[in-house]
């Protein structure tokens, strides 16, 4: 839930108070611009592939030995830019790059989706060398 907190956090401080230059763009594409598609279809889109990593990758993540905030990046994230779905019928975005228009939440889950799938390969390696 702390990833949701400090992402609507920021996106509440870059609408309201932030620094001059920082624009707050309503991005209504889905996974950093690349799919679009209705509102209502990204979010149950966006629901099912929670409920699915929720029942697939944290359990696994769990018997691993992952610190539970490693999924929790990409749960929270996913989840805080639904939130903005169902309220605007966008996600709000703030941090211009030379590539798209991003926000905090989009950067928890790159940074999930880059550590989870290292850490769980050292570890099932690991756990793999043990039994050998």
């Amino acid at each position: 839930m702390w990833a949701v907190v400090v992402d609507q956090g920021t996106k509440l401080w870059a609408g309201a108070a932030g620094p001059a230059g920082v624009q707050v763009a309503h991005n209504p594409r889905y996974a950093l611009g690349v799919l679009g598609g209705s509102v209502p279809v990204l979010i149950i889109g966006t629901i099912v592939v929670l409920a699915v990593f929720g029942a697939v990758i944290v359990p696994l993540g769990y018997r691993v030995g992952l610190p539970a905030w490693i999924p929790g990046l990409v749960l929270g994230g996913a989840l805080s830019n639904m939130i903005d779905r169902v309220r605007f019928g966008s996600v709000r975005d703030f941090i211009a790059t030379r590539w798209a228009i991003i926000n905090v939440a989009d950067l928890f889950v790159i940074a999930g989706v880059l550590i989870l799938p290292t850490l769980l390969a050292i570890r099932v390696t690991a756990r793999y060398r043990e039994l050998t």
